[in-house]
């Protein structure tokens, strides 16, 4: 599975990839339910940039909320290149 994910800065990719990547993990919300265990490219794209940043990422933990729609707790493995 592939999510991609834009960022309209390449300051903005950076600060997301620092603040989230760097310590292993995040949780978004999602409007479809990913089982435990899932396993899935985050592509992060910025305006301006030409490559992607891949990272692998794992489903570990999922909370339905009042708004029918998921928490997901992704951990991340870390990028062989920085």
């Amino acid at each position: 599975m592939r999510l991609k994910v834009s960022y309209k800065t390449p300051e903005a990719l950076l600060s997301e990839f620092t603040r989230s990547v760097g310590r292993g993990g995040v949780t978004i919300e999602s409007k479809k339910w990913l089982p435990v265990g899932t396993r899935f490219v985050f592509e992060l794209h910025a305006v301006g940039v030409a490559e992607s940043v891949e990272i692998l990422g794992e489903v570990l933990k999922l909370t339905q909320t009042d708004t029918k729609r998921y928490l997901l707790d992704i951990r991340y493995d870390a990028p062989h290149d920085r």
